[in-house]
């Protein structure tokens, strides 16, 4: 799956799974777009109990969805997940007291990462900008479960 996670995105995910039902893991890069979508998409993901990786950088909305998967691997050449606030459509911030907050961490606490960890990632950079942060720290909150010679979920 790659692109823009666009409203409608959690429709279009769910026929596209539908149609290849043999599927195990699924594959993301994606500059981020709708966090509605990527949380639905995310949990469609743990519902089908499927796997995610990443075939390219992973932004904004993207580390959501990819939060779904039962295991969560990031294999060589190690592209970014990246996090920043949430934003308005003319590119504001959405302030921290907004119930969107909430529901991420709800979300990242029902799919085993660290709800503080993901908060923080995101309160770390401005809409603008983009904060990856290092693989390692990715293993120790959960959001990773496997990285190629880093970190199982096992450790």
């Amino acid at each position: 799956v790659l692109g823009d996670i666009e409203p409608g995105f959690a429709e279009e995910f769910a026929a596209a799974v539908a149609s290849i039902p043999t599927s195990k893991v699924v594959a993301f890069g994606s500059a981020g777009g709708s966090v509605h979508d990527a949380l639905i998409a995310g949990q469609m993901i743990r519902a089908l109990r499927l796997d995610t990786t990443l075939s390219n950088n992973c932004y904004s909305a993207c580390p959501l969805v990819f939060m779904g998967g039962l295991e969560r691997t990031i294999w060589p050449p190690f592209p970014e997940l990246g996090f920043h606030q949430l934003a308005v459509r003319n590119g504001g911030r959405v302030e921290p007291i907004n119930v969107s907050y909430q529901e991420i961490r709800e979300y990242a606490e029902i799919m085993g990462v660290d709800p503080q960890f993901v908060l923080s990632a995101m309160f770390s950079a401005i809409p603008s900008e983009m904060y990856t942060p290092d693989l390692r720290v990715l293993c120790e909150s959960g959001v990773a479960t496997f990285v190629y010679r880093l970190c199982t979920h096992y450790d």
